[in-house]
């Protein structure tokens, strides 16, 4: 079969959405080369010198697998829609691959999309510019998806939740799971640098209002009030919306912004930490604690959105309505308990398992049959 994966996010590398096409991409282009498979892989020419999963893929455009087209076509947004017209026709390929909610509506082949999360309308203030406008168009193309589409992946159980929710149960049976793999992962050449904090609680993120960034600090407070000798370090954009960070930190010591860093920095800082902090009031997935689960590390994690579905049973969960100061002590001991590892953990984060049910799924469309 002939696939046009859509591969314009990879132009952001270090956002979510970059990062899950860049992943997803790569794991179906080595199917395709044990498979015979051709792809087409459509690249907004922006941001791409250096990019690693460009690099990776022109290795196998070198090799035959795919053929790159650059299209003067930014990814999301109304112009989409008519920009990649042309290139979405049975003459360019078999079936298209969106690896995001805006699949373009003028598409005239079979076409897979997937939903991360309902960010617009379960979170009040995600949309600061044009916010009225942008949850038109939201909920619009989530109606659209739900139609056009051949088929539509969530990547946990509650984002399709939340999205049959918003859309309707009669479309359950055109949409499935998909769980996402990890970006940061330990590899047999990493070198671990030893950082300055001996001890630290670690938030990874940015500062979007529904990351709850002030409860996580005012629980650092109360923890070292109660007894805790480390740090909090604080990585991610240092972009500010509904609660000025930096301002409220300033006079309160201990806490730390480390702002980005590069994979390996952020896997030195996952391996040494005492514990993540993710207390979000929402999240379709919550990549950092998997990623934290996966390395078997310690995390206070809230019950927002899929965090219970994808957190180990370790964790140690903060219901968003609790009283932190109810909880200080009990938190305290969890960082001092010597943990009980599921070792079954993680076995369901895979990108090659990713990249094998997408294929199987490509494979009953184009062949007319239906594989759940």
């Amino acid at each position: 079969m002939k696939v046009i994966f859509d591969a314009r996010m990879i132009s952001y590398p270090y956002t979510g959405l970059g990062r899950f096409s860049g992943e997803l991409l790569i794991e179906l282009l080595e199917l395709a080369r044990v498979k015979g498979d051709k792809y087409l892989v459509l690249l907004w020419n922006h941001n791409l010198i250096n990019n690693k999963y460009v690099n990776k893929i022109e290795e196998f455009r070198s090799s035959g697998v795919c053929e790159i087209l650059f299209v003067d076509c930014k990814p999301v947004g109304i112009t989409q829609h008519f920009k990649l017209k042309k290139f979405l026709t049975t003459e360019c390929g078999d079936i298209y691959i969106h690896p995001h909610f805006d699949l373009p509506i003028f598409a005239s082949i079979p076409s897979i999309c997937f939903i991360h999360d309902l960010f617009p309308t379960k979170v009040k203030g995600y949309m600061v510019k044009n916010a009225f406008l942008k949850k038109i168009y939201f909920r619009l193309m989530l109606r659209v998806v739900s139609i056009k589409a051949k088929y539509i992946y969530a990547v946990s159980e509650t984002t399709k939740n939340d999205f049959l929710q918003d859309v309707g149960v009669k479309f359950l049976n055109k949409v499935g799971v998909c769980l996402e793999g990890p970006i940061v992962r330990m590899s047999p050449d990493h070198i671990l640098k030893k950082l300055q904090d001996n001890n630290f609680l670690l938030y990874a993120g940015d500062r979007r209002p529904h990351k709850n960034i002030r409860k996580i600090i005012d629980l650092f407070i109360l923890l070292k009030k109660n007894g805790y000798k480390g740090s909090l370090l604080l990585v991610g954009a240092t972009k500010n919306y509904d609660f000025d960070v930096d301002e409220y930190i300033k006079n309160i010591d201990g806490v730390k912004i480390i702002g980005h860093v590069n994979d390996s920095e952020l896997l030195n800082l996952y391996l040494q930490m005492d514990a993540l902090v993710f207390l979000s009031k929402y999240e379709g997935f919550g990549l950092p604690v998997v990623e934290a689960g996966l390395l078997r590390k310690k995390m206070i994690i809230s019950d927002g959105g899929a965090l219970n579905e994808i957190s180990p049973k370790w964790a140690y969960r903060l219901r968003l309505n609790a009283e932190i100061e109810d909880e200080a002590y009990k938190i305290l001991e969890y960082l001092r308990s010597t943990l009980e590892i599921d070792e079954n953990y993680g076995s369901d984060y895979r990108w090659d398992s990713v990249a094998n049910r997408v294929n199987k799924k490509m494979e009953a469309i184009i062949g007319g049959s239906y594989v759940r």
